[in-house]
């Protein structure tokens, strides 16, 4: 099966995006043909070389875009202008395409992508889990729509490029972004909710698998958390990547690290700049200490157990 799949990044997120692709590829079945769009404004030509190395040992693609981020000056830059590069996706790949699942960088898949590949979501734009956002009447007051219509988590989506193509979805987005750039505090993910609010699918949540799905359990379906949590196919790490030691408190960090080091991908640095944050992390803490301060931020990174994502329930 052919797969598309696409990411937005820069220089500085090579080597996460390498153990993404990375975790795909393990994971993948025989027969599939994945071709990975990577939309970036700079990659070192070691970078470049680095992933095709990567997808030359499976006999898959790389397609590199590089894209002018002058055409967002003025947007909301709550996160960097890459997430926008997103809404880019359907306009740039080939007209043969019809879907693209787009990854965030702080992502693993850990089984085949054929659900996703095979979903029968013709009469909508995109199909993504939903987002903790969906939980605050706050978001649909500043969004002006209905809260029984939820809310999505754009980090990993899929895109449903004929329909996009068809109904403009991304001039519409970036029409959005430019006009109401204060409102747009969850950037292009604001502008997708709003214009999609009637054209999406909400995927069970293994597809996408966030801490909070587990540190408040309560707010989901059990089965679904459950199987989050015993079977899970896209974990994203979003607000908890595993390679900065205060935020390493996912559920399942251990995968990343499982697959970062199978990756063999730039190891030494990952560990010092790993270690690096553990010491400021612990001289903030002393300080602290010293100090006094009451509202200090700084703790243990402290990981929910299995039995405490059940309790929730109780």
């Amino acid at each position: 099966m052919k797969k598309n799949i696409a990411f937005c990044l820069n220089d500085k997120y090579v080597t996460f995006c390498y153990v993404t692709m990375f975790s795909i590829i393990k994971n993948k079945n025989a027969s599939d043909e994945i071709t990975f769009h990577l939309l970036t404004d700079y990659f070192e030509a070691d970078s470049i070389e680095k992933f095709n190395k990567l997808v030359s040992k499976s006999n898959d693609k790389i397609k590199i875009y590089n894209i002018d981020k002058k055409k967002f000056d003025g947007f909301n830059m709550n996160f960097s202008v890459y997430v926008w590069f997103r809404i880019l996706i359907p306009e740039l790949v080939d007209q043969n395409i019809s879907r693209v699942l787009y990854l965030d960088c702080d992502v693993i898949v850990d089984s085949n992508l054929d659900y996703l590949f095979e979903l029968d979501f013709s009469d909508n734009a995109i199909a993504a889990v939903i987002d903790r956002e969906s939980f605050d009447s706050n978001t649909f007051k500043r969004l002006k729509y209905p809260e029984e219509k939820k809310y999505i988590c754009a980090g990993a989506m899929l895109i449903n490029v004929d329909y996009w193509r068809e109904n403009k979805i991304t001039q519409k987005v970036y029409d959005y972004g430019k006009k109401y750039p204060k409102e747009s505090v969850f950037a292009e993910q604001d502008a997708i909710n709003y214009l999609c609010q009637d054209s999406k699918i909400i995927l069970p949540l293994r597809f996408g698998v966030v801490n909070n799905f587990f540190s408040a359990s309560y707010r989901y379906d059990k089965n679904q958390v459950l199987e989050a949590m015993n079977n899970p196919v896209i974990i994203h790490y979003a607000g908890n990547s595993p390679w900065k030691y205060p935020s390493n408190h996912h559920f399942h960090k251990k995968l990343w690290w499982s697959y970062m080091k199978k990756s063999k991908v730039n190891q030494k640095s990952i560990l010092l700049n790993y270690y690096k944050s553990m010491i400021i992390h612990y001289l903030k803490l002393i300080k602290f200490k010293i100090t006094n301060f009451k509202n200090y931020p700084y703790s243990k990174p402290k990981t929910i157990s299995k039995k405490e994502v059940l309790a929730n329930f109780k």
